[in-house]
């Protein structure tokens, strides 16, 4: 019972591992390709094609407005967050339904930081295709900008860690190390259980009993082996009295 449970949840939490090591072994990846690569875009070529893949870019071409969204969790006037969307200098109207660069910054805590930030002529940032705008920022940010479409808006983060907070070196080689315990436990109690089953078959299993083979009868129900017979022993029969008999006459 304990071999049909453990041998299976050993091989799914192996299973598991596997897949956490490929996701880190990805997310090590990436943060090596946004470490060491950076492409230039401006800002309306990163809103039309975003890069596919996670990587470094280096923002031109921009412009601010002084609409954006804080976060203050202290409330000592110094910002922990903040996200504001970046349009392109040459697009002079606005539409329905228009996108922008959203940037985030981890590193502005004013107002005034914030506008030195956006005065440079370029903006180094990282992007991660799958990033998504937090909620308490897009919140804010969907009430000042009704008519923007954040889901085709790309989203670039300035001043946060290049790596996976969650995959990374370290959970590649606890991954490693758990799947490695599993597959080792799932081996120990396959073997265990078969060598518990095969001495079982050896304690059941009887022993085999020597009999003595029973004397070779012919036709007449009389022993054919010689050995078999007892001469010296009658047996009370009609021939034992006639050759007693016998045996008693004196000899001529």
């Amino acid at each position: 019972m304990i071999r049909r449970i453990l041998i299976p949840l050993s091989l799914c939490c192996a299973v598991l591992c596997a897949f956490v090591g490929f996701l880190s072994t990805q997310a090590i990846d990436e943060a090596e390709r946004i470490a060491t690569q950076s492409l230039e875009f401006s800002c309306e070529a990163m809103i039309r094609k975003p890069p596919k893949e996670s990587t470094g870019v280096i923002l031109s071409d921009y412009i601010g407005l002084d609409l954006f969204a804080t976060v203050d969790i202290d409330d000592d006037d110094r910002w922990e967050e903040i996200a504001i969307p970046l349009f392109s200098k040459s697009v002079t109207e606005s539409k329905h339904a228009y996108c922008a660069v959203i940037a985030v910054f981890n590193n502005v805590p004013d107002d005034v930081t914030l506008r030195e930030v956006l005065s440079q002529p370029q903006l180094h940032a990282d992007y991660w295709p799958a990033k998504k705008l937090p909620v308490y920022l897009h919140s804010q940010l969907a009430v000042k900008f009704r008519n923007m479409d954040f889901t085709k808006s790309p989203v670039v983060m300035i001043g946060y860690p290049k790596s996976n907070p969650l995959l990374g070196e370290a959970s590649l080689q606890l991954s490693k190390t758990v799947g490695i315990v599993a597959l080792g436990i799932a081996g120990l109690t396959f073997l265990f259980s078969m060598v518990l089953k095969l001495f079982k078959l050896i304690k059941i299993k009887p022993k085999p009993q020597l009999s003595k083979p029973g004397p070779t009868r012919n036709r007449a129900g009389l022993p054919t082996n010689a050995d078999n017979l007892d001469l010296e022993e009658p047996t009370g029969g009609v021939l034992d009295r006639v050759r007693s008999m016998r045996d008693q006459q004196p000899e001529t």
